[in-house]
């Protein structure tokens, strides 16, 4: 299957199951309804886009209603910490542990039914998954905003 794949797209892929494909990091791309689409951050937490320390939010765009978007954050401290989108589309979050197993989810509990997830965090690595609620056609921008306790 991965020689099919490699050769019928002319770049590097790996299968990672049978619903996803991972495309090299550098060149984060979907392959969606036939057409490589430019997309801001990975469908996939092993391209996962950082998040600092530094607690900046981060702008994101769901470009349709199947884009997924995956961040990584690596924490050093037992802490509280709060996530939540905001902006004009309408998203559902969760956070993973570092084996993509969900640890807390939520849709419209935040802001302009946006999600917020509020969860105590020890050292180790998380993923936090932003997708898109409504059907909306056009592309959904937000703003991926967290902040610690």
């Amino acid at each position: 299957v991965l020689a099919m794949l490699q050769s019928r797209f002319g770049y590097p892929v790996r299968l990672v199951n049978m619903d996803q494909v991972y495309i090299d990091p550098e060149d984060v791309q979907d392959f969606k309804n036939g057409l490589i689409i430019d997309d801001d951050h990975a469908d996939w937490i092993g391209a996962a886009s950082p998040l600092g320390a530094e607690l900046e939010p981060v702008a994101g765009t769901l470009e349709d209603v199947n884009d997924v978007d995956y961040f990584r954050l690596d924490w050093a401290d037992t802490t509280f910490i709060y996530f939540y989108t905001l902006g004009d589309t309408d998203t559902y979050g969760r956070l993973l542990d570092a084996d993509g197993v969900e640890l807390a989810s939520d849709d419209d509990t935040g802001p302009q039914l946006n999600f917020q997830v509020q969860e105590t965090l020890t050292p180790g690595t998380y993923f936090i998954e932003v997708r898109r609620v409504d059907s909306g056609t056009e592309p959904g921008a937000y703003t991926l905003t967290w902040t610690t306790y």
